[in-house]
């Protein structure tokens, strides 16, 4: 096995051997409010010994950095180690490159981020989104071939999934799940008028994991309550 990414998440490290093995592509799923955007940003904050790259095709780069500055993230261009690339940059090349799909558009600037800085880690945030804009014709096969170009880039990669509260299968097409090397499942539940998170790893290739949702505390960080 390669180098361990850290999530730096309190208590989930140890549950999955030190972190996520190099190359992996993960799949963090969970409903609106389940903090997947911040944890996958925090990861990447977190890895700062580390070059990465963030792709926001729901949030302008204004929006992410102010949503992240209120947990504490403070983004700054000149030495932050994250390349954020948002929608408004992606949908300009779309206008500009005619025939190139936007998996071409994203194989272009994530090689050139790759060359520039040396990145290691990948974010896409959300995945539904990015296929609004994939005009896929046969999802299956084009999603088979878009994990493969992922994986050529040789990068840790996280792809953030939108699901709703009582859904069962980790991706819109249902290829998602067996195509990625990791699952991490967030979850919300509603105690009274409170809503309690909850972390599961549901899949890791090559890890020994618990299977267990785990209480997820997000305060000065985040952290699972380990019993």
């Amino acid at each position: 096995m390669g180098e361990i990414i850290r999530t730096h998440v309190e208590g989930l490290d140890n549950q999955i051997e030190g972190g996520i093995p190099e190359g992996h592509i993960i799949l963090l799923c969970g409903p609106t409010g389940s903090m997947k955007t911040t944890l996958a940003y925090s990861i990447l904050h977190n890895a700062k010994d580390m070059n990465s790259i963030y792709i926001s095709i729901e949030q302008s780069r204004m929006s992410l950095t102010k949503q992240m500055n209120t947990f504490g993230m403070t983004y700054d261009p000149i030495r932050t180690n994250i390349s954020l690339v948002d929608t408004g940059i992606l949908r300009k090349k779309l206008g500009f490159l005619g025939e190139k799909t936007l998996t071409d558009i994203v194989k272009m600037f994530v090689n050139r981020l790759i060359e520039e800085t040396d990145a290691k880690l990948l974010v896409i945030d959300s995945l539904e989104s990015f296929y609004t804009l994939m005009n896929m014709k046969n999802p299956r096969n084009d999603l088979f071939h878009f994990f493969a170009e992922l994986k050529e880039l040789g990068l840790t990669t996280i792809l953030v999934s939108e699901m709703m509260e009582e859904q069962e299968e980790f991706g819109m097409h249902g290829c998602e799940d067996f195509l990625s090397d990791g699952i991490i499942h967030l979850a919300n539940e509603k105690v009274g008028r409170s809503v309690v998170r909850y972390l599961r790893v549901v899949k890791m290739r090559a890890v020994d994991h618990s299977s267990d949702y785990f209480p997820l505390i997000v305060d000065d960080g985040f952290k699972i309550v380990v019993k």
